[in-house]
Formats: C-alpha cells, sequence, structure tokens
C-alpha cells in the first residue's frame, strides 16, 4: 500500500481492541453485519494483516 494516510500502530492498536472485545455480532457500517465471534475475528484479523 503507497499511502495509508494514518498511523499503522494507532490503526493496529484499534483494531486489536476490537478484538479483544470478543463480540459476537459487529454491523459494519459498509459491508454488513458480521457473526459469530469466529468471523468477526477473521474479517478483523484480516484488515490487521493487510495494513501492517
Amino acid at each position: 500500500m503507497k499511502s495509508f494516510g494514518s498511523n499503522k500502530g494507532d490503526y493496529q492498536k484499534s483494531m486489536q481492541k476490537l478484538l479483544d472485545v470478543k463480540a459476537d455480532i459487529l454491523c459494519e457500517g459498509h459491508f454488513g453485519v458480521f457473526q459469530p465471534a469466529e468471523e468477526i475475528y477473521k474479517y478483523i484479523k484480516g484488515y490487521m494483516d493487510s495494513n501492517r
């Protein structure tokens, strides 16, 4: 990714906080509703891994 447009360290910390909640439902503004917890983990972790 050429330009992230944000602080990647802060981004990773924020995403980790979302994972730490261990929610069983995520209502994501652009891509819909995710559930159960395993699908939420995969969704968030995928973004974290692609934005390192």
